[in-house]
């Protein structure tokens, strides 16, 4: 039950996000920051070790997970796919990168 209650609050989260992207994107409003990403992923890290705590394995394959948070971009424009994603993994370190050829101060 409380497997299915994490899936439920990952699922959630994502369903977040993407409405948050949508409504930004059809108000000409500016992106989610990428201060969002890092909050959104140290929650879902703390998520993970709290269930790993209960559990003794995460929520995932067991032993180990991923998480990728990047925001959306058109393939037709190149210029939106230097938008910063963030990274994390069972290490609980979050990671920032963008895509190759991306100007380091782009956001």
């Amino acid at each position: 039950m409380k497997r299915v209650s994490f899936a439920i609050l990952c699922g959630l989260l994502v369903i977040l996000a993407t409405g948050v992207a949508i409504f930004s994107q059809a108000n000409a409003q500016t992106e989610i920051a990428t201060e969002k990403l890092v909050v959104t992923l140290r929650l879902l890290n703390t998520s993970e070790y709290s269930y790993r705590e209960e559990h003794g394995r995460f929520a995932n394959d067991g032993e180990h997970y991923q998480i990728t948070l990047k925001r959306a971009s058109d393939m037709n424009d190149k210029s939106t796919w230097c938008k910063t994603a963030a990274f994390s993994d069972d290490a609980g370190v979050i990671f920032l990168g963008a895509a190759l050829d991306c100007d380091a101060s782009a956001k």
